[in-house]
C-alpha cells in the first residue's frame, strides 16, 4: 500500500474506535492525510495524536451520521482544509442486541439511519468532489449480513438486504459512469467483528 495514498485525502467515518480507528492509522501510515469523524471528540483527539505521530495530517470533525446536516458539514469542512477529496469510508455503524419481534420501534429507525440512510448521504456530498479526482466510496459492512446470529436480526435484516441492490444500482450504474476514472469506485469491506465500530 505505500505510495498509493501518499497525499489523498481520507475521510473515515466511526474512527473513535474499532475498525474506524484501525482503518485511519492504517491510511495515515500510507501516508494519507486523514479526516476522523464520529460523535465522541475526546477520543477522535487521541486517534489524531496517533495519526500524527505516524507523520501524517489529521483533521478531527465531530459528527452524528444520523443528522444530514452534520454528514454535509464533514464533507465541507475536509474539502476547506484540504482542497480535495479522495476516499470517504463509510464505517460508522450501529446495532442494538433484541430478539425482532421486541425491537422497539427508534431502535429499529435508528439501524437504519446510521447503517443505510448516513452511508447514501455521505456518498451523496462526497461524489462531487470525488468525481473531480476519481476518488472512491468504501463501504464497510458485516458478517452479519450473511450469517444468522441470535438476537441481531434487525441488523441482519438492515445489512443484507441493501448489499445486493447497493452494489448493483450504485457500482454498475452510477459511478461507473459518473467517476468513470476508477476500476472500482464502491469497495464493500466485511469485517470479521459483527459491527463496525
Amino acid at each position: 500500500m505505500p505510495g498509493a495514498f501518499e497525499g489523498k485525502v481520507v475521510v473515515v467515518t466511526g474512527a473513535s474506535m474499532g475498525i474506524g480507528r484501525a482503518l485511519a492509522l492504517e491510511f495515515a501510515r500510507a501516508r494519507a492525510h486523514v479526516v476522523v469523524a464520529a460523535r465522541s471528540q475526546d477520543k477522535l483527539v487521541e486517534v489524531a495524536r496517533e495519526i500524527g505521530a505516524l507523520g501524517a495530517k489529521a483533521l478531527v470533525i465531530e459528527t452524528d451520521v444520523e443528522l444530514r446536516e452534520e454528514l454535509a458539514r464533514m464533507v465541507d469542512l475536509t474539502v476547506k482544509e484540504f482542497g480535495r477529496l479522495d476516499v470517504l469510508v463509510n464505517n460508522a455503524g450501529y446495532g442494538v442486541s433484541s430478539f425482532l419481534d421486541q425491537l422497539p420501534q427508534v431502535e429499529l429507525e435508528r439501524i437504519f439511519k446510521v447503517n443505510v440512510f448516513a452511508p447514501v448521504q455521505a456518498a451523496q456530498f462526497a461524489l462531487p468532489h470525488l468525481q473531480r479526482v476519481g476518488g472512491q466510496v468504501i463501504n464497510v459492512g458485516s458478517v452479519i449480513g450473511r450469517r444468522a446470529v441470535p438476537v441481531l436480526g434487525a441488523i441482519a435484516l438492515v445489512v443484507a438486504k441493501p448489499r445486493p441492490v447497493t452494489v448493483r444500482a450504485i457500482d454498475a450504474v452510477e459511478t461507473r459512469s459518473c467517476i468513470g476514472k476508477t476500476s472500482g469506485p464502491i469497495a464493500f469491506a466485511e469485517p470479521a467483528s459483527p459491527l463496525a465500530g
